[in-house]
């Protein structure tokens, strides 16, 4: 009799736990700095025929739904369902791009499905991680953006020398080359 109250004690704790730890709704992000404009960066996130190279994860589970300035729509097929999202694009630097992933899910009543609902949370969240990670490695290398390699250097500045004369007609080659 003790082992039976014990167990309905420990499944109503567990029960309890559940609605406890696990939101009705769960709120995903994901954020990283990119080492690319603002322009850039768009350019590539919102070119669906780059994510094939771009994206480590299964490109068709994400689908571009909509496009406005500085951020992307992305609509997220996972486990029979379609998750709205959405990539902002914030400057951070004069050569660099916060982006930001965001989404929700909507949890169930049911404990288990509520389980389950979070541990596919955590596997959009992974696939999230992923491609953002793969992106900051795309998008730091210019011939990726640009399509040509871009270097910054700089130049020596060379010796420069002036003179000055006065000259009562245009002055001949000759003249010139004489000053020098």
């Amino acid at each position: 009799k003790k082992w039976i109250v014990g167990f309905i004690i420990l499944l109503v704790v567990a029960v309890a736990s559940i609605y406890l730890f696990i939101p009705s709704s769960l709120t995903i992000s994901s954020v990283r700095v990119l080492n690319c404009s603002p322009g850039g960066s768009f350019r590539t996130i919102s070119d669906e025929k780059k994510w094939d190279r771009l994206f480590p994860a299964d490109t068709a589970k994400f689908k571009i739904r909509n496009t406005l300035v500085n951020s992307v729509y992305v609509n997220i097929h996972q486990d029979d369902e379609v998750i709205n999202s959405i990539i902002y694009l914030l400057p951070y630097t004069n050569d660099s791009t916060a982006v930001q992933w965001q989404c929700k899910i909507g949890t169930s009543n049911n404990p288990l499905k509520r389980i389950q609902r979070y541990q596919s949370a955590v596997a959009v969240k992974n696939d999230m991680d992923k491609i953002l990670d793969s992106l900051r490695s795309f998008v730091q290398k210019s011939e990726n953006i640009y399509g040509f390699k871009i270097e910054r250097t700089t130049f020596t500045d060379t010796l420069l020398l002036a003179v000055k004369s006065d000259a009562s007609a245009y002055p001949t080659t000759t003249e010139i080359y004489q000053q020098v």
